[in-house]
């Protein structure tokens, strides 16, 4: 029968454990105290010691199955990473849990994740500028999205990325001038694709992105 917390989860979870840890710089009795202090979860030197052990063979492996869930929640509150995190069930150190489904759906990065969040309550300062107006920039991006902007950028980016390596490889010679015979022929082909894409989806994309949309009400 399979464990539904198997060895390579162990091992995982002593690797986090040890790694949270040694990131805060703390000592195994500085961390005991801490737990007690701050959550009065309490928990030996001896015991965390053991949670961070990854050798298979060693006598006190998989110490981490007899944890209990107040130190399992303890260290997750402490350290500000979900208790999944910690006993390897995600790579999403945060602890809500909204975000760790929406990289599992999306299948983007925590950090990809965050910075799309953060436009809801960031800026543009173009508009500021130009305009006086700081639109909700989750619209556009939406809008870009749901016309192909995003996947055709990024595979055109990567088209971008295949044309420098293969250049270089290519040339390989350091008399080359890189920037006419690689970056430049990479860039042109790279806003061609873009312009391509705009003079398709120009009329679609300024529908849904009106002037009173840009523009504001103040």
């Amino acid at each position: 029968m399979k464990s539904v917390y198997s060895d390579e989860k162990k091992i995982v979870t002593a690797e986090r454990l040890k790694a949270l840890r040694e990131e805060r710089g703390l000592s195994l009795v500085t961390l005991s105290r801490e737990l007690f202090s701050q959550f009065g979860v309490s928990v030996s030197k001896d015991s965390l010691m053991k949670y961070e052990i990854t050798e298979l063979y060693h006598s006190s492996f998989g110490a981490t199955k007899g944890m209990g869930v107040e130190t399992l929640y303890g260290l997750a509150a402490f350290y500000g990473v979900s208790t999944n995190y910690i006993l390897g069930n995600t790579d999403i150190r945060n602890p809500d849990p909204q975000m760790e489904s929406s990289c599992d759906f999306t299948g983007l990065s925590e950090k990809a994740i965050s910075i799309i969040k953060d436009l809801e309550s960031g800026h543009d300062p173009y508009y500021d500028d130009y305009n006086g107006y700081i639109p909700p920039l989750v619209k556009t991006l939406n809008v870009l999205i749901e016309n192909g902007f995003i996947s055709e950028l990024t595979e055109a980016f990567g088209h971008f990325l295949y044309h420098i390596i293969i250049r270089c490889r290519r040339l390989n010679d350091s008399s080359i001038d890189y920037e006419e015979n690689v970056m430049e022929p990479a860039v042109y082909k790279l806003n061609r694709a873009i312009t391509e894409w705009i003079k398709r989806n120009k009329e679609t994309v300024l529908l849904e992105l009106d002037s009173d949309y840009m523009e504001g009400s103040q």
